[in-house]
């Protein structure tokens, strides 16, 4: 009976330790727990470790937390599975006080009335890969790097759209995007009073790739004049066109022929050895007493449109501007207008003042904005596009556009 008594004690005991030790191997401590060793995504997080990836924001929501193996590497803004540091490691006190170049992919930079809106709406509706800034964000006041601060603080605010973006395309992609960020002044490339203002952005963001549209300089002139009348009335009224031609004035807002004079702008990205006498002939902007256009050389890559390549959108064209921005995905078709003349100008009385720039009466301006596109068109094909950082979408195309510059298009209508 002792013998019994005694066999049954011993086994309640076993049975006790046994309770015990499995308690302790598998219920986690409070401490395990707050470490997220529980989490029921502990697996997605080791795949993505495996992959070289960042975890996840929806791994990471769900309760899992990625385990520090190593020292952290340079965060890249454009992972969206990365998380965004706080602002505060960009920005303090509208200074930057670390590198922000990769947070602005591409800057859409000119010229006005050449298509740069319709392209930043494409980018902004149509395309999920591209963050667009949600307005003209132009950089060249006196407190240029304050701008450029407010800028990077504007860009580190996308984090929230990348998030949701990834949301929405997480159902029907199975390969996570990067996306690419930007934003559009068509009309900094103008500015004689900040010449180097491009260069001062692109010094910062020098990771960023710049886009630059063109057209017709006569047509480019018709579009901006009546552009200006509208929007500007009564302020901006000129009798006489003819009144515009050469350089622009504080009165003229922008507008005038030398405007047109596309590559003298172009040349203050310092592609071009600039050394030749044919090149130097083609570039007034050497005889202005202003600095050297190589003084305000940049790093960025550089991609040529040609406006009817916008409007024809073959798909070769969204093909290269895929390549050039380095995206993921195939771009859908451009949507056509569907605006018309007079949706975006309702006010019959403003409209009084707009110019045909085919009237006789215009010939003069129009015989001047012919030579500039000439001058524009040769130093374009022979000298800027010969730099290994500039770019165009079918160079055959681009050519023969650049060559109808050199045709008055009032000549047939």
């Amino acid at each position: 009976m002792i013998r019994r008594k005694s066999f049954v004690s011993i086994s309640m005991a076993l049975a006790v330790c046994l309770v015990i030790y499995a308690a302790m191997v598998y219920l986690p401590s409070e401490e395990k727990v707050a470490e997220g060793e529980l989490s029921i995504v502990t697996d997605h997080s080791s795949n993505a470790a495996k992959a070289g990836l960042s975890t996840p924001d929806w791994v990471l929501e769900e309760g899992g937390e990625e385990e520090e193996t190593k020292e952290e590497g340079p965060y890249t803004p454009n992972d969206p599975s990365a998380q965004f540091p706080p602002l505060s490691k960009f920005v303090q006190n509208q200074e930057i006080i670390s590198d922000v170049s990769s947070l602005l992919d591409f800057y859409i930079i000119g010229f006005p009335k050449c298509g740069t809106t319709a392209l930043k709406n494409y980018f902004a509706r149509d395309v999920d890969e591209v963050l667009m800034g949600s307005s003209e964000i132009c950089l060249w006041k006196s407190n240029h790097y304050r701008i450029i601060a407010n800028l990077a603080s504007e860009l580190h605010d996308m984090k929230e759209t990348s998030k949701h973006a990834l949301q929405r395309q997480k159902a029907e992609r199975t390969v996570m995007t990067s996306f690419k960020r930007a934003i559009k002044c068509p009309n900094i490339i103008f500015d004689d009073e900040c010449p180097d203002c491009i260069k001062r952005t692109t010094d910062i963001f020098h990771k960023t790739s710049l886009i630059v549209a063109l057209r017709h300089p006569i047509d480019f002139f018709r579009s901006y004049y009546n552009f200006r009348h509208y929007h500007k009335y009564p302020n901006f009224q000129f009798d006489d066109p003819n009144e515009l031609i050469g350089p622009c004035s504080d009165e003229t807002m922008s507008v005038c022929t030398d405007h047109a004079r596309f590559h003298e702008y172009l040349a203050k990205f310092g592609k071009t050895n600039m050394t030749s006498t044919e090149e130097l002939n083609l570039l007034k902007i050497l005889t202005k007493g202003k600095k050297h256009p190589k003084d305000y050389e940049i790093p960025s890559k550089i991609l040529l449109v040609e406006q009817g390549q916008m409007i024809d959108d073959t798909e070769l064209f969204r093909q290269d501007l895929k390549s050039f921005l380095n995206l993921q995905y195939d771009l859908p078709p451009m949507e056509p207008p569907t605006r018309t003349s007079l949706d975006k100008f309702p006010d019959a009385e403003k409209r009084e003042g707009f110019i045909d720039i085919c009237e006789e009466k215009h010939k003069d301006v129009r015989a001047e904005l012919l030579q500039n596109g000439k001058d524009a068109a040769q130093w374009i094909r022979e000298f800027f596009m010969a730099s290994e950082d500039v770019f165009v979408s079918s160079r055959d195309d681009f050519l023969e556009r650049l060559k109808s510059w050199e045709v008055d298009p009032c000549d047939h209508v």
